[in-house]
């Protein structure tokens, strides 16, 4: 019999375990086949997505829009965005997520922005929101300007994808 001391390990080859306390001597220790990948879903289906928009045409309105991969609804769970604009103007930002499985339904976030700094002649607007939001059809970000102006912007999302 094995106790502390006496080679108390449990091994492939003798696997039991003998260990304090004594009513729990006599269970037979398990063995399990571990995968030979990692088992979580999320860390093999991320994704990244950085995407850049340069709108010269002045408006007050600026759609930019990131199409989901078909058959798969993005899990999105983080989003960052910078907005450029001439220096004096000011933007809000809202986030429209589609669903278009099992019905059409589109959802509005309005995401917080903060302006940065000027650089150059340019108003630099930032925003980083932890969310969790859906889409399997078109992402739209649009960009309300205070007037009709040009805008630069950079998005980035991060997630992970399943199948539909």
């Amino acid at each position: 019999m094995m106790g502390h001391g006496e080679g108390g390990k449990v091994t492939p080859e003798n696997k039991e375990l003998r260990n304090t306390p004594a009513e729990h001597a006599n269970v037979p220790a398990k063995f399990f086949d571990l995968p030979a990948q990692p088992v979580d879903g999320c860390a093999l289906n991320a994704f990244h997505i950085s995407q850049s928009f340069d709108i010269s045409e002045p408006a007050l309105n600026h759609e930019c829009d990131i199409q989901a991969p078909a058959g798969k609804r993005l899990v999105i769970e983080l989003i960052t965005a910078r907005i450029y604009v001439a220096q004096g103007y000011s933007v809000s930002l809202l986030l429209s997520p589609r669903l278009t499985t099992p019905t059409n339904q589109i959802n509005n976030l309005a995401l917080t922005v903060s302006l940065q700094g000027v650089y150059a002649g340019k108003a630099l607007y930032v925003a980083t929101h932890s969310v969790r939001t859906y889409s399997d059809g078109v992402l739209s970000f649009n960009i309300e300007c205070s007037d009709q102006i040009a805008a630069y912007a950079d998005f980035g999302i991060s997630g992970y994808t399943v199948d539909l």
